[in-house]
Parts: C-alpha cells; structure tokens; sequence
C-alpha cells in the first residue's frame, strides 16, 4: 500500500482504517445474519461434514426458503474466501519480489506470480476439503508477518529515526500490546491444533 499511494503515509492510514472498520460491520452482519438462523444442533452436523463453507452454506439452504437469499450467500461466501486469499497473496507477492531480489518490471513480477500462487493452486487441486486446515495456518502465519513483525519493525524505526514526523499514537505500550495479541493468537491456534481447547463437537 506504501508503494500504491507513491508513499504517502496519511493515505495509506486513512485506507487501512477504512478497510478494517469496512470488513468489521460486513463481517457482523455475516455472522449475525447467517449464524443467528441456524439452530445450535445444526453446527454439530457442520462439524460432521468437515466444517468446511459448502456444508456452512448447505445448512443455511435446509432454513432459508428464499433464492435471493441463497445467491447472496452463495455469493457472499465466494467473495470473502477470494479476498482472503488474495489480500494474503498480495502480501506474500510483494515479499517474494523483494527478498528474491526480482526486478519489478513484467518478468520479475511473473517468477514472483508464479512462485507465489502455484502452491496453493496445487494444493487446492489435491486436497480440495482442506480449506480448514490451511486458513488455519494461514492464520498462525498471518499473526507473524501481519501482527508481530510490523510492530517489531515499528520499534526498531522508532530506535533508528527518534525524530520522524510520522508516528503512531500510543507510544511503545501499544505496540508491545500488538504483540502480545499476535503471540495469544499464535499460542491459542497451537493449543486448538493438539486439542487442549474446549471445541463444541
């Protein structure tokens, strides 16, 4: 975003508060509208299936008795596992570019592409019910490189450059608060992986 706005910091603030509190409220309004109509036994059927979207949507389709309504969840769910996907792989994109050193000109960015989506497409290929699993990783990776390492760099900027005109309020207390929800992430994705959390079966 840094490089999309030509570095122009007040943008690229003013965007990624936009973005957040935008995915917030749509968000809501996904879980209060699609888990508010279903019956709490109908979880442990979704559960049965995999817990995997198609067997989240299939539920939703034996409650809801309106086709609109079920092309708009059909849509809604394809949407938001595309931007998912695609706001983590433009991230990953952008950073195999720079640590491989590619230039940033047509060729580079296609090794980059390549190198960045063959992967999962492989995977999604061979493994197509293993959406769980992966967005689950995706999620501890996330916590890492989305959450600590830009508050780590964030004191490290503060340290190299005292004087910079650009900073975010809260002082260090807030970055450090940063951390330690990506760390309580991190462990609670770890703990749910060997089963030492309590999950609704």
């Amino acid at each position: 975003m840094y490089k999309l706005y030509h570095e122009n910091e007040r943008k690229v603030v003013k965007s990624c508060i936009i973005g957040c509190v935008l995915a917030l409220v749509i968000y809501l309004l996904w879980m209060i509208g699609t888990m508010g109509n279903l019956p709490r036994d109908q979880f442990i059927t979704i559960i049965q299936k995999g817990g995997n979207l198609d067997a989240f949507i299939d539920s939703l389709y034996t409650v809801l008795n309106s086709k609109y309504i079920e092309g708009f969840l059909l849509w809604f769910s394809i949407s938001a596992v595309f931007c998912s996907f695609l706001g983590v792989a433009i991230g990953l994109f952008d950073y195999i570019l720079a640590s491989l050193k590619f230039e940033d000109n047509k060729t580079g960015r296609l090794k980059s592409g390549v190198l960045c989506f063959t992967p999962p497409l492989l995977l999604c290929l061979l493994f197509p019910n293993g959406f769980l699993i992966a967005i689950a990783y995706a999620g501890t990776a996330a916590c890492v490189w989305a959450i600590i390492c830009p508050a780590v760099m964030a004191l490290k900027a503060r340290e190299k450059f005292p004087n910079s005109g650009f900073k975010v309020w809260g002082g260090k207390g807030l970055i450090y608060s940063v951390i330690a929800f990506g760390a309580v992430g991190i462990i609670c994705q770890t703990l749910a992986q060997f089963g030492l959390l309590p999950i609704y079966r």
